[in-house]
């Protein structure tokens, strides 16, 4: 028996280039667009009040920018787990509207911090985890400007401060050195003990952008948040809590977009590589493969995935169309045709019925004996 002779076709660099072409294309798509939006200019401008990122009167963006100019980084902290995460003893956070918190959260807060300034809102009820009381009846009574009256270098330098809306505070605990006194309450209270400190503004609209260019307010305000390299500014909320981890807030801010560039490039990649574009088209194989291998291995697939109903239905379709041959009859005329044919010539019977329209056989002992009887069928018709 001649041996077939078996030739392997190994792709060329052009064709492997073509193969790979689409996906080489949506890589350097997807790394531009990256790199497009990391250089676009982003307005990152937060409006809310004492933000060290809002511009208008009623931010505080100067004095963050000013520290900036003193070569102190100001970090924007977002959440009170993202603050407590950063805080270490070189790091100073500035937190305005502390009263906002609830009791038992600031209480929570200012435990776990080592360096620390309050700026208190307008109205103020006080800061109770400090000991910090508001002196309402004492408010009217205060002047527009005060004057520092204590030995704290930073105090000192600044000389004075403007007190806006005349807010003074107290405290009767001890430690506490207190400046800028007015009918006996203070605008400005601290405490230095080794790595702990405190620093309390009984007004935080002296730092806002209207108000820090007045008198010493900007020099007081940067020594007492400047003594260390890095300031992390949170805006307290009342939402917030120490209860539940924030892991959102740790997330940087070029994981969601990357995290979607990825997920749209796996997709794109899928459609590309799964769903066939245009009409099949038919290629020559690698290697030259007989037609009897190809047909055991189907038989092999169809034994394996229990398929007799599909083998039989096969058999089927091929003994029908060569029995209509044989009597003359279109292969493709539907079976009422093939039945009146068989009739006419006194071949049709339940037998015969039952082999080329029966019910589909259940094991492989059927379906071999069904085989058998089909070629017997159409050997029969074939001798008249």
């Amino acid at each position: 028996m001649k041996s077939a002779q078996t030739a392997v076709v190994t792709p060329t660099l052009t064709q492997r280039w073509k193969a790979i072409r689409p996906l080489v294309m949506i890589f350097f798509f997807s790394l531009s667009i990256m790199i497009a939006t990391a250089l676009i200019p982003r307005d990152e401008s937060d409006y809310s009040s004492l933000s060290p990122s809002n511009p208008g009167n009623s931010g505080s963006q100067a004095l963050a920018d000013a520290m900036r100019h003193h070569g102190v980084k100001v970090i924007h902290i977002h959440s009170i787990q993202e603050l407590v995460a950063r805080s270490t003893p070189e790091t100073t956070a500035v937190i305005t509207d502390p009263e906002d918190l609830t009791t038992t959260t600031a209480q929570k807060l200012d435990d776990q911090l080592d360096r620390a300034v309050y700026l208190l809102q307008r109205p103020s009820t006080g800061f109770e985890p400090l000991g910090i009381t508001t002196n309402y009846e004492k408010k009217s009574y205060a002047p527009d400007t005060l004057t520092a009256q204590c030995e704290l270098k930073s105090a000192r330098a600044a000389k004075q401060i403007e007190n806006p809306n005349g807010q003074l505070i107290d405290t009767t605990e001890s430690g506490w050195t207190k400046c800028f006194p007015s009918n006996g309450a203070y605008a400005y209270l601290e405490k230095s003990e080794g790595t702990y400190f405190r620093a309390v503004f009984a007004d935080s609209e002296i730092a806002t952008n209207g108000n820090i260019d007045q008198e010493g307010n900007a020099s007081m305000l940067i020594n007492a948040m400047a003594q260390k390299p890095v300031i992390l500014w949170y805006n307290a909320n009342y939402s917030d809590s120490l209860d539940e981890p924030d892991t959102a807030s740790l997330t940087p801010s070029w994981f969601l977009p990357m995290l979607m560039m990825l997920g749209a490039g796996i997709t794109v990649i899928g459609i590309s590589r799964g769903q066939r574009m245009g009409r099949l088209v038919p290629e020559d194989l690698p290697s030259y493969v007989p037609s009897s291998e190809t047909t055991r291995g189907r038989g092999r697939l169809m034994a394996t995935q229990n398929e007799h109903g599909h083998a039989a239905r096969l058999l089927r379709i091929e003994a029908a169309t060569n029995i209509a041959r044989h009597l003359g009859i279109d292969p493709q005329a539907p079976r009422e045709t093939l039945e009146h044919a068989l009739e006419a010539r006194g071949l049709l019977n339940s037998h015969v019925t039952a082999l080329l329209w029966g019910p589909p056989p259940t094991s492989n002992a059927e379906l071999v004996t069904l085989a058998e009887q089909l070629t017997a069928l159409t050997q029969e018709i074939d001798y008249r």
